[in-house]
């Protein structure tokens, strides 16, 4: 029988040398964890702003209006210039103290008027501390109402209308305070902490303000 003519090779030249084993497969990377979500409270629409103002210039009418029958009923008259002397000195202070007063609470209604319960949004300082009445006042009374009353009014449209071209949906009063009016609901799912936030279709910094939470306390 015809010898294996490897067999022969092998015994002339000795053992080839070892096959050298595959490489080793790069080890598989740690899987990431998973980003958590953190709740994200996002600005304030302008119209969702507007409507938290007519609610509360509603209430303010109504309470308005009550107290005047109330001091038509005590007085006994209803002559207009007797009654605005009795109204004026107690109506005018509760309209400008009433935000301010409100926004001031601790917990969860902190920097909440009514009309801001209502639509689900409230004022936070851009510091991320909690509302106090001086902050309330500086923003409301006068960021507000005082220059209101000093240019005849023309502030408050400039005021008003000027969250619709602004960076993060400030007013002018927003900016004097140092604040800003957020959603207390986050709209949607959560998103990742590391996802970047959809480019604007306005042109402007849409960034959601991130981990506010209201500060704790009754």
């Amino acid at each position: 029988m015809a010898e294996d003519p490897n067999e022969t090779a092998r015994r002339a030249f000795g053992e080839g040398p070892a096959t050298p084993p595959p490489p080793l497969a790069p080890p598989m990377p740690a899987a990431a964890p998973a980003p958590t979500a953190r709740d994200e409270r996002t600005l304030a629409a302008w119209g969702t702003r507007a409507a938290a103002f007519v609610l509360d210039s509603l209430f303010l009418f109504g309470v308005g209006f009550v107290l005047s029958l109330a001091v038509v009923a005590a007085v006994g008259t209803d002559d207009v210039r007797q009654v605005e002397s009795i109204i004026y000195p107690v109506g005018i202070p509760l309209a400008l103290l009433y935000a301010p007063l409100l926004m001031a609470r601790r917990g969860k209604a902190n920097g909440q008027t009514f009309g801001k319960q209502m639509m689900d949004i409230r004022v936070v300082r851009a510091n991320g501390e909690a509302v106090t009445f001086w902050n309330g006042f500086l923003r409301q009374v006068i960021g507000q109402q005082l220059l209101i009353a000093v240019t005849l009014y023309a502030y408050a449209i400039v005021d008003y209308l000027w969250p619709l071209r602004d960076a993060r949906n400030q007013a002018l009063h927003d900016k004097i305070a140092s604040t800003l009016v957020v959603r207390t609901k986050a709209g949607g799912l959560p998103q990742p902490a590391s996802a970047a936030p959809p480019p604007s279709t306005r042109g402007v910094d849409e960034t959601p303000i991130r981990d506010w939470l209201p500060p704790s306390g009754g």
